[in-house]
């Protein structure tokens, strides 16, 4: 009986510390400050869009952040049949915040952002 005790503690404890293993820490709390940090801060090495629909380019952009819990949502509003519109852009070295003001000037809407998301609204 002492050893099936002994068992079940060591499993346990193993098996917490295999689970608080994290390397890349727990998620940032997405303040206001840390969006607008990450939007001017994470440059995307190669864009190369041709006539792809807003709705892509946004999805394509929520994914650029260093690990899935370090991305910003991009959500679009209010856009009707403007969110299919086909855009071309090509650019290297830009910054995920310079794309969304390229993007958004493109399609006539304005950036609001929040914590944790970009919303291109008209």
């Amino acid at each position: 009986m002492k050893s099936f005790i002994f068992f079940s503690l060591c499993s346990i404890a193993l098996s917490l510390s295999a689970s608080a293993f994290d390397p890349d820490g727990p998620p940032p709390k997405k303040t206001l400050a840390w969006t607008t940090s990450n939007l001017a801060n994470v440059t995307i090495p190669n864009i190369d869009f041709d006539e792809a629909p807003v709705t892509f380019i946004a999805e394509y952009l929520s994914k650029r952040g260093m690990t899935k819990d370090h991305t910003v949502s991009i959500e679009l509003k209010n856009l009707g049949e403007t969110a299919n519109k086909p855009i071309t852009m090509k650019a290297r070295n830009i910054r995920l915040l310079e794309v969304l003001g390229l993007v958004a000037e493109e399609i006539g809407a304005q950036l609001v952002i929040s914590p944790g998301k970009v919303t291109l609204i008209k």
